[in-house]
Order: structure tokens, then sequence, then C-alpha cells
């Protein structure tokens, strides 16, 4: 009797089967994102037939770790459409600037950070077409070094500008698909005992989230190594690259039990799309612009309690507030609000470096006279309903992209997420770090047909955050405007939680 594989196939398991068919005389290899094979006449049992194709997915994730190749995720695939209709410029986008005080062996940071990325497949990939098809490329070294920068002759009154510029050139070059590193790290020495660290990826391969591991590893192991002690890093369960491949193992069971709902709750919606009420636009290449939004800590606490007696969280209660605003300021009762999430909501991904982000597509109905609380229940309702049915990017990587994957979208980043932000624990070794305040130059050059977003992130005390919005088709007057909406929104729903939404006065 043949050997039975389990349901569930972890890594070791796709191994033994793939082992045992081996040694059965069994040539395999990936071919054009196919599994492909060649065996002796009657070699291989039915039920072996049976489980390489059941299983072919994760046989390809093994093979295709030594040839260092693996598919792009389907976020991947969403923000590939914007580079190929021009609404996207590869850039390092996802960027953090630390100013650090104290003395820095920069020998020490180079060596912590080579062994980061060599621990991280995603900090050595890129794009490229293999096969007609786009893939991840996963350098056997890597691009990534630490590049070292000497300011301490320069003048006091142009020591700014010089980081300023060096932050420009960081991010900005175009990332291409094979000759340019996705990622780029630059330590810029101010004075002896001041220097400024710059970390900017591609947005291909990392969001906030993954800043923060990279940041937190590459300060461990650089406090590790100037002690003298052996380095300890956590283990890393899925890299990228298998993540990936596992996602497209899944995109036919996905369609199987969750597209009939996404059919259905789709149907007759089209994208939202915010008024233009004033102002002068900028020219058609204007890029994208924020204005800012801040929640103080006694509206913070006051939102604490109110989200304690409602039974529910302060990301969503602020985020009730925030589609209370969109749906009054658009004059719309029945739309879809994006709510991006940090798609890591399997525990093995708690230490993978990538760009896991997926949206999740909230249909809101709302009626005349529903108020703050009912608003609650259905924002509540419908989030839990599409988490339960969460496409991982699935819709938003169609081509061509369906309109309303374009309408607004919230970002909540919980505290100690933001990037840059972690606590470095360097103040052992006599340092001292804090997150550099820089407008981050890739705004510029975005040319994304979207409705504003709103990211906020929560800190210790504050939550605080802006509204991104692009110059083509918003008024930096409206939006202002539209940030005080917000604003008020938030405090008469604290304050009225039983007033009705539609009944709530424009600014």
């Amino acid at each position: 009797m043949e050997d039975q594989i389990p349901c569930y196939v972890p890594e070791s398991v796709s191994k033994l089967l793939l082992n045992k068919v081996r040694a059965k005389g069994v040539k395999l290899w990936h071919e054009g994102g196919e599994l492909r094979f060649t065996a002796p006449r009657g070699i291989l049992s039915p039920e072996e037939l049976r489980q390489l194709k059941a299983f072919k997915e994760q046989i390809l994730s093994l093979l295709t770790q030594q040839s260092g190749l693996a598919p792009l995720t389907y976020t991947q695939k969403a923000d590939w459409h914007f580079v190929e209709v021009g609404e996207l410029r590869r850039m390092r986008q996802v960027a953090s600037v630390i100013r650090i005080s104290g003395p820095v062996r920069a020998d020490a940071l180079a060596a912590a950070l080579a062994r980061v990325v060599h621990r991280h497949t995603a900090l050595r990939a890129r794009v490229k077409r293999s096969e007609e098809m786009l893939m991840q490329e996963i350098d056997e070294v890597g691009a990534l070094h630490l590049e070292l920068h000497n300011f301490s002759a320069s003048d006091t009154s142009t020591l700014e500008a010089d980081v300023a510029r060096l932050i420009h050139t960081t991010i900005l070059p175009t990332v291409d698909e094979i000759e340019t590193a996705p990622c780029a790290a630059r330590l810029a020495r101010c004075t002896p005992e001041e220097h400024v660290l710059i970390v900017a990826m591609d947005h291909m391969f990392s969001d906030a989230y993954s800043m923060n591991v990279l940041l937190q590893e590459l300060f461990t192991a650089y406090r590790h190594s100037v002690a003298g002690e052996t380095v300890s890093l956590p283990e890393i369960s899925t890299q990228f690259g298998d993540f990936a491949w596992q996602q497209h193992g899944l995109r036919e069971d996905w369609e199987q039990k969750h597209l009939p709902y996404w059919n259905e709750r789709l149907t007759g919606v089209s994208r939202l799309k915010f008024p233009r009420l004033s102002g002068e636009l900028q020219s058609s290449d204007a890029g994208w612009t924020d204005v800012p939004v801040r929640i103080y800590r006694a509206t913070k606490l006051a939102l604490l309690e109110w989200s304690r007696q409602m039974q529910t969280t302060l990301v969503m209660s602020v985020f009730t507030a925030f589609v209370a605003s969109v749906m009054h300021w658009c004059k719309c009762s029945d739309a879809v609000v994006q709510f991006q999430t940090d798609g890591r909501a399997d525990r093995r991904l708690t230490n993978t470096i990538g760009y896991f982000a997926s949206v999740l597509h909230l249909r809101i109905k709302l009626s005349d006279t529903d108020t703050f609380v009912d608003l609650l229940r259905i924002a509540t309702q419908e989030y839990c309903r599409a988490y339960l049915h969460a496409d991982a990017s699935y819709l938003s990587a169609q081509n061509p992209r369906p309109e309303l994957t374009r309408s607004t979208m919230f970002n909540w980043v919980p505290e100690g997420n933001e990037a840059g932000s972690p606590n470095l624990d360097v103040d052992t070794l006599g340092l001292h770090s804090q997150v550099y305040a820089f407008k981050n130059p890739a705004l510029e050059h975005f040319g994304f047909d979207r409705d504003p977003v709103l990211q906020l992130f929560d800190g210790r005390d504050e939550v605080s955050g802006a509204v991104f919005f692009p110059l083509r088709f918003c008024s930096v007057p409206d939006m202002e405007r539209f940030a005080r909406h917000f604003m008020m929104v938030l405090e008469r729903m604290i304050a009225r939680p039983n007033h009705q939404v539609n009944a709530i006065q424009v600014l």
C-alpha cells in the first residue's frame, strides 16, 4: 500500500515526497511556472501521480529554492500593474531615517547589515522576466551593503542640506529590474558623535512592518557583535519567496471558496470619488502630497473610553468616524471603503521581511436614519466578513483592475510599527536613537489615480498621520478642509454616539 501524505503538507513532508519519487529515477523541474517531470514507464503509481498534482506548488517551491526564483505575490502584481501603466515609478519608497548619537562603529554596523541580508531572501531579490513570466530572482549574496558618507567637514549651516540630499538620492533613483539594488543603506557621519542612518527599500519587497524587522535585527546583531557576544536572531519560519509559492498554490482553492462571495458582495457598486469643492489643481505631473492629521492625547483618551463602552477597539472606532466622514463628504450611502492590513495573519510571517500588505474591500450601506452606533455595527460586521473572505490582493491584481479598488483607503499602523520607530535597544552601548523627520520625496513622483488615503500611526500618547492625495484630482484647501471635517466627525461621534450620520454638517 502506498504511503499516504496528510492533507496538511509542511515543507518536510513535501521534501519526503520529492525524495521518494526521485529515488525511483524520476527527474523533476520547473518550466514557465509549471511542474514538469520525466519518469520510466509505469514507475509512478496512480497515488503518487495524484500526490504530485495535489502538492505541485509545494514541490515547485522546493525546486526553485536552488534556482533562486519565485513568482510575484498578488500584492506585488497589483503594484506592478501601476508600474506598467505609468502610475508608479520604481523607487525605494519604504524609507526610514534615524539619528544616532554616540560612538558608532561603522565596521560592526556594516557586518550586522550583511548578516541580516543573508537571513532574508527579500533583501536579495529583484523583479525579472523569466520565460515570459515576471518572477522574483533571489541573488546568492545580494547587493545591499552599508555605504559610508563623511559630512564631518561640512559647515554647520549646510549639514542638514547635505543629509537631505543624501536622503533624496537614496530614495529616488529608479530601481530597474537588473542593475540597481532594490534596497539601499547609507550612514552619514555628521560629527564623531553624531550619525544619520538611512535605509530605503523598494515597496515591491518591503513594507513598514518589514522595515521594523530589518532595523530591530540590524541593531540586535550590532549590539551583540560590539559586546563580543554570539549574534542571536529569531528563527525565520517562512521566507518571502516561499510565501509567494504558497499563495499561488492556494489561488484555485480561494476562487472556489470565496470568489462567489465577492462577486455577489461587490455587484452594483462603483468607485467612490471625492468631490472638488474649491482651490486650484496642480499640473498633471504634480504627484501626491499630504495634509497632517493629529488626534491629541485628550481626544485619544476619550476615544479609548468610548471604545470600551461600545465594546470595540480604538482602530475600529476611528475607522467608523472615517467612514462617516467620507460618505457624508461624498454624499453617498453605498460605497466600498478600503481597509489596508499588514497581511500577516499567519504567525509564521512575524519575522519575515517582504511585501505582505493586503486590502480588505468593505462595502458600507448607510440608511438615512443610521447613527454612529449603527455605523460602528455595520463597519464591524463588514470587516469581519471581509476578513473571513480575505482576497490576499487577488482582486487588486486583476488586469484590468476593478475601479472600486481605487476608492479611498484607511491605513492604521499599530503602536511601535511605524517605520523607524521601534525601540532599537542601543542605550546599553552608549548610543541614543531617534526618528529623523523628513518628507518622503517619493510622493512627488506618484501618479496614482486614486482617492485620498488616510494613514494614521498609533503612538503612546497621540495618534498622528496624514491624508495623502493626488494633486491632479484634489486641491490642498479641499483636503485641509476634509481633515478638519474628519476631526469634527470624530469628536461628534464621541460626544453624541446616537447622532444620525446624515445630519452632520459639512465644514
